[in-house]
């Protein structure tokens, strides 16, 4: 019995030890995960300290400010000018410490801004403030807005429009509404004179036109753009309607030459407004293949819009860019003799040939050097992608012009050639040799006959002759004595 008891003892200790265990197992853990939600939070608190976004500089004056934001600043007007200058202080780090800024200034007619392309880069700089009595770093916001001359007097709100990278690369927007007074305009309370109302019920008795956009000039960033190369096209759109204005604009490019590629994030460029009689700039990039034909493309612009009440339109128009295939033109060497004779008249030729991927037209060459008179210039013609010619001329050797007309003298050639659009170009070759005087050949002088030789001979021969017949006579007496014996 009391052996079953201890037994139920020992069970229960064992049992409320393991409950104590577990208790305190999920209350350290409890407690961890209290520590890791403290921490998390901390580090987000941290991070939110750290986000950067830009604020406004409220207590100092800069250059072009009558008093500070937080005394109550105004954009200054004068001369038909409005100046909006907006001082800002960045709470972190910016990338590149550079900011994008533009301007919303109101929609429809009636805002007394002329509008622009206000779209500017501001970089961080070291400003003067409070009538130079010291320097902020800051980034100073200026924008001169030109004004309407039929402007009406009122309180007009003006956005400022800013995008950054903060210093971990993550885009960041803002906007700033400035309010812009103006006084020197047309007081919309004054009553109007019958003039005026004459004036003004004509003009709504006057039939209204369609504002019509077109392409009125493309702009590339090369003067003369080669195939394989890359492109910047300004396309310039102008608002022909000097009445109305139009807003709310889509402009689509393409083209469907193969051998140009878009390089621009899109086809699509979003115009927000077009002033009356204004003129817009839409940017492409392209990338022009190697093998493109030389010649004149065309660029498909299509616009959608609206008018200041709201009808809709579209238009269509080309923008033109040419390409060039550059010319590859090889020349050899001007194959004359090391050294030439005075007075002598010497053939030389040379060769060209056609590298490149077009046509090369007037080809030619003349030759200049100190002492060579050519026969003229050489004319090679045109030279089709892939072709040579060869030609040759006559060259008179005259002499040096210096004291002495022997010597060494350099010379050049220069080769004319047009492209298939009437450009001309030119290269240079250089060339040597040495003018030497002509050589003498003197005539071997002609033998004189030697009669001494001639009687020496004859006296030789003489001799011999006598002295055969002696011999005779001599045989012939003794042959003769013998006989008389």
């Amino acid at each position: 019995m009391r052996k079953k008891i201890y037994t139920l003892v020992m069970i229960f200790c064992l049992l409320f030890f393991c409950k104590s265990l577990s208790i305190k197992v999920l209350a350290n853990e409890d407690s961890k995960e209290e520590n890791i939600t403290t921490e998390a939070s901390e580090n987000k608190n941290e991070d939110d300290i750290k986000e950067t976004s830009l604020i406004i500089d409220n207590t100092n004056v800069y250059e072009g400010m009558e008093k500070s934001y937080s005394e109550g600043y105004v954009p200054v007007t004068e001369a038909g000018i409005l100046k909006l200058v907006l001082p800002l202080k960045a709470t972190g780090d910016i990338k590149d410490n550079t900011i994008t800024t533009g301007l919303y200034l109101g929609d429809g007619d009636s805002t007394p801004f002329i509008y622009k392309n206000y779209q500017k880069n501001v970089s961080l700089m070291e400003n003067d403030v409070n009538n130079g009595a010291a320097k902020v770093s800051s980034y100073l916001v200026t924008y001169m807005l030109d004004l309407k001359e039929d402007r009406i007097n009122g309180n007009y709100p003006i956005i400022v429009r800013i995008s950054f990278l903060d210093g971990k690369g993550v885009k960041k927007e803002q906007e700033f509404t400035i309010y812009a007074v103006i006084t020197d305009g047309i007081n919309p309370n004054e009553e109007k004179s019958t003039e005026e109302i004459v004036t003004e019920e004509i003009k709504e008795e006057t039939p209204s036109f369609v504002p019509k956009v077109l392409v009125k000039e493309t702009k590339c960033d090369k003067k003369r753009l080669l195939a394989g190369e890359d492109v910047s096209v300004d396309i310039v759109l102008e608002n022909t309607s000097k009445e109305k204005s139009v807003k709310n604009m889509t402009v689509n490019v393409s083209s469907e030459e193969k051998n140009i590629s878009l390089e621009s994030a899109s086809e699509s460029t979003y115009i927000e407004r077009i002033g009356a009689g204004e003129s817009f700039t839409v940017n492409y990039k392209y990338h022009i293949n190697p093998a493109t034909p030389q010649g004149e493309y065309t660029l498909d612009v299509t616009m959608d819009y609206a008018d200041s009440e709201g009808a809709v339109y579209n238009s269509n128009g080309k923008a033109v860019i040419k390409v060039f295939q550059e010319e590859k033109l090889s020349f050899d060497k001007l194959n004359i003799e090391n050294e030439v004779e005075l007075g002598d008249t010497i053939m030389a030729s040379f060769q060209v040939m056609n590298l490149g991927k077009t046509t090369v037209y007037n080809v030619r060459a003349t030759i200049e050097a100190d002492g060579l008179t050519p026969e003229g210039t050489v004319f090679f013609g045109n030279i089709e992608a892939g072709n040579s010619i060869q030609e040759s001329t006559a060259i008179e050797i005259t002499g040096l012009s210096g004291t002495s007309s022997y010597g060494e003298t350099n010379g050049t050639i220069t080769y004319y050639y047009e492209d298939g659009m009437g450009n001309e170009y030119t290269c240079t070759e250089d060339f040597a040799t040495v003018i030497k005087a002509p050589a003498v050949y003197n005539k071997p002088a002609e033998k004189k006959d030697d009669t001494s030789q001639w009687w020496v001979i004859m006296a030789v021969i003489v001799t011999v002759i006598s002295m055969v017949l002696i011999g005779k006579g001599v045989d012939f007496i003794k042959k003769k004595r013998s006989y008389d014996e």
